[in-house]
């Protein structure tokens, strides 16, 4: 019966427990006296919130009563010398987690259950080219560990059970489509009746009459037995991928060195790791939308199949207390034979097929990856905060002064001592957050204010006028339906808003019946210019205050929110879409449309219609802070990541004023409220051309080192320091490229001269210095080279029905920028899988 708004829910969510905003661009001083130049941004804040009502992030600031041009006390400082270090031992330890059979079972022995820590695994193999090599050994470490219980090898929440996971679901996404992709896009679909057996919950759909139960047993019974003769048949098993076989091939390996039955064991993997998974949790195998959850009903009817597979897998019988699944013992007791030949096909092709006898040998010892001193960025991924996640796994066990692991020889003994001490000598992990929160907490940072205060709810006749200044949401215009248009601007919301959430809550639901009264609402929710602060607080209170909105809204109001638009989202805020499904049904969230762009919105509401701010459609990917100019002049500056570089970006026009190359870096110093780059001298050319004007343009004493001063929130600090460092350690000696030279083909079929970027969240797209255009990670579906043309590279953005296409200079050059965008979207596709693990709780 519900018709819920998940855009609604998503705002309400981020208004709720959204990080640190920018600051807002202080008014310019008008005054020519040096006192009124350099005033602090204290006056500059009060300014702004008090004339003009916009975004108002510098109340932390503000409340804390710090001084923008006041200098402060560094909290950490980061050398050159440090980072080489750092980067030497890094690849050490990388080494000596994967550089042999002993060391990657050590990590096993070592390592704590974590859906984070699996990932990260699978995702530094993945870099390094060794997946399978890791896997291998880890199924061998799961088989010595567990042979005195071969019931619960390969069935616990154990490392290789993750990380096997991570791994076939990124690899076999064709052949799950084609064996289950048909049959859950069937279950799922809004005109497929329930099949649900038991007669207390057939009541809620249809009279539970005998004749109803057994037409649905009958239903039940037909699409398990196509789903498993479709898994069974001979187009499937041709098209089981090598990597599936090889994994076999291994647990039949393991299972012969212990002398064990390796049907069973076979049959829980293919069946019940990967088939049933796919089938009982579609989402997480690529085979539903992104942010997309199926309803209530649907989920049933794949519990459903799914039980009765897992049923014929085990071997094992309905059992009495089950009476309304006895019918089906007839259907498990016919099918055994079926499954014993299909299981025995699948250890006979593990054995036969070329393919897996080639993997099973390049597998045999380590990659020579593993042997060198090849680093992440040369491995095609610029990804390191796995790394991170590694360290600071194995750093908070080892850091125990009486850790005793259980281990299976002296081998694997050996191997933990030398990782601990590789790991030892890399030293604590490079955590900004936990630094930065521990030393900058009389900074007056709101949100770990806010976990340790109680705040109380507003209550009464509140008034609404800060809200109603900041224009935080309001209706203007109508669409191409003839709907209202109602904008909910978050980047207009201060932190004494977020502190309390509860009003803005009622603000909006205020607004949306005003609106709801007069006909049909179309929302738009501008999510530019926010930071989301992803943990499992946040989750509960976005909950809690989405559920208090749906359950206040009356089911009128929700029928007449026709779609809600959700503009500028990233992968934290289509992850979080996915944990709304437990309240919204399938139907709200067909309503919500993700936009990458504003321009993506004219179809559907005209761009003279169109209210958004000024700020949101120059809206970049990047951080915001201030500088102060010579004069003393506070200035707003955008900073972009990339791979090799940090550019300084003019906001109002995007133009880019300056880039510094990561190797004239010497040092970053993190401060209360902003970083500190100290660069080395850049040579100008000087006017004055005599021998004393030639030497001076080549001198460089100390003092000619370049300082830039960013001031900045303490959330927009950590993670701009994190990126920048974690850019560091891969730059070194590699030779990343992030800037190509190229000639656009736009949508008039014109070709232009552009300059592509490969940033930390997009590709930039620059005429001269000015960024025309930005195409974020998370919006780019796929990218390859045109077939005819081998110098052409297509990239595939959602909401365009045409590829943007990239003519380059040559097919080489064509390769090595299809690798990077190739190496972009898979980061982007981790982020998201961190964000989901986050949010859902796995961790």
């Amino acid at each position: 019966s519900s018709r819920a708004c998940a855009g609604v829910a998503c705002a309400v969510a981020v208004a709720a427990r959204m990080s640190e905003q920018e600051p807002s661009p202080p008014s310019s001083p008008t005054s020519s006296s040096s006192s009124r130049q350099k005033m602090s941004i204290t006056a500059a804040a009060h300014n702004v919130l008090h004339k003009t009502g916009g975004p108002g992030g510098i109340e932390t600031w503000v409340e804390a009563g710090s001084s923008y041009d006041k200098a402060q006390t560094p909290l950490h400082v980061w050398s050159k010398s440090d980072l080489f270090e750092r980067h030497h031992n890094t690849s050490k330890f990388l080494r000596e987690l994967l550089g042999t059979d002993a060391a990657i079972r050590a990590f096993n022995a070592v390592s704590p259950p974590s859906t984070q820590i699996g990932l990260a695994l699978a995702n530094v193999a993945d870099a390094y080219e060794c997946s399978l090599y890791v896997i291998r050994e880890l199924v061998h470490a799961e088989f010595d560990a567990r042979a005195h219980a071969p019931q619960t090898i390969l069935r616990t929440d154990c490392l290789a059970s993750r990380v096997i996971r991570f791994y076939v679901g990124e690899q076999s996404q064709g052949y799950l489509r084609f064996c289950v992709g048909k049959y859950v896009a069937q279950l799922t679909s809004e005109e497929f009746p329930t099949m649900e057996i038991e007669p207390h919950l057939l009541e809620k759909y249809v009279n539970p009459t005998e004749s109803a139960v057994q037409a649905q047993r009958q239903r039940l019974l037909t699409i398990v037995i196509d789903v498993w003769e479709r898994i069974t048949s001979d187009e499937a098993r041709c098209a089981i991928p090598s990597d599936v076989l090889f994994i076999a091939a291994c647990i039949q390996e393991a299972a012969e060195k212990h002398g064990l039955d390796a049907a069973p064991l076979l049959g829980g993997f293919v069946m019940l790791r990967f088939l049933c998974p796919a089938l009982f949790t579609p989402e997480s195998f690529g085979l539903f939308p992104a942010h997309v959850v199926p309803s209530d009903r649907a989920r049933r009817n794949l519990v459903l199949v799914t039980k009765v597979l897992q049923k014929l897998t085990n071997g094992v019988l309905f059992s009495e207390k089950e009476t309304s699944f006895v019918f089906l013992n007839e259907f498990l007791e016919q099918y055994a034979p079926s499954r014993d030949e299909y299981l025995k096909w699948v250890g006979s092709a593990a054995r036969t097929r070329s393919a897996v006898q080639e993997l099973l040998a390049a597998t045999a010892s380590p990659p020579a990856a593993l042997r060198s001193e090849r680093r992440l960025s040369e491995c095609g991924t610029s990804d390191a905060s796995d790394v991170d996640t590694l360290h600071r796994a194995l750093y908070d066990r080892f850091k125990q002064e009486k850790s005793e692991f259980h281990t299976t020889g002296p081998a694997v003994a050996e191997a933990i001592t030398r990782l601990r001490e590789a790991v030892m000598a890399l030293g604590p992990p490079p955590d900004i957050r936990r630094v930065s929160q521990a030393s900058s907490a009389k900074v007056g940072d709101a949100a770990q204010r806010r976990r340790s205060t109680h705040i109380p709810s507003d209550s009464g006749d509140e008034r609404f006028d800060d809200l109603e200044q900041r224009q935080f949401c309001y209706v203007n215009g109508t669409s191409t339906r003839g709907c209202a248009v109602l904008y909910i601007i978050l980047h207009h919301l201060s932190f004494g808003h977020v502190a309390r959430s509860s009003r803005v809550r009622r603000f909006l639901l205020k607004r949306l019946r005003e609106a709801t009264a007069q006909g049909d609402v179309e929302v738009v929710v501008d999510l530019s210019w926010t930071e989301h602060a992803i943990d499992f607080e946040f989750v509960n209170h976005a909950h809690i205050e989405f559920t208090r909105l749906y359950n206040t809204l009356m089911r009128n109001d929700r029928k007449r929110v026709r779609v809600v638009h959700v503009l500028q989202p990233h992968e934290y805020a289509e992850a979080f879409l996915r944990t709304l499904a437990s309240v919204v049904t399938s139907r709200g969230m067909s309503k919500v449309r993700l936009y990458y762009h504003w321009k993506h919105l004219r179809p559907h509401i005209a761009e003279d219609e169109l209210a958004l701010p000024r700020e949101s459609r120059n809206y970049l990917r990047s951080f915001r802070g201030y500088v102060t100019d010579r004069k003393g002049v506070v200035q707003e500056r955008l900073y972009i990541v990339t791979r090799s570089t940090l550019l300084c970006v003019q906001p109002t026009e995007n133009k880019v004023l300056y880039e510094k190359k990561y190797s004239e870096l010497l040092e970053i110093t993190t401060e209360e409220n902003g970083i500190t780059l100290r660069m080395m001298p850049v040579s100008r050319p000087r006017r004055d051309s005599s021998i004393v004007g030639r030497l001076n343009s080549l001198r460089s004493p100390a003092s000619d080192l370049e300082m830039e001063r960013i001031r900045c929130p303490a959330q927009v600090r950590d993670e701009m320091t994190e990126w920048i460092l974690h850019r560091l350690m891969d730059y070194h000696d590699s030779q990343t490229q992030d800037e190509f030279q190229v000639t656009k083909v736009n949508h008039r079929r014109r070709k232009q001269a552009r300059v592509l970027k490969i940033a930390k969240d997009a590709i930039l797209t620059l005429d001269g210095r000015k960024v025309t255009h930005e195409i974020q990670w998370c919006s780019i579906v796929d990218a390859k080279t045109e077939p005819r043309s081998p110098d052409v590279v297509q990239v595939f953005v959602k909401n365009e029905e045409t590829a943007r296409t990239f003519i380059c200079s040559n097919p080489e050059e064509a390769g090595k920028l299809l690798k990077a965008v190739q190496s972009g979207i898979k980061s982007s596709r981790r982020e998201r899988k961190r964000a989901v693990a986050l949010l859902q709780g796995q961790e």
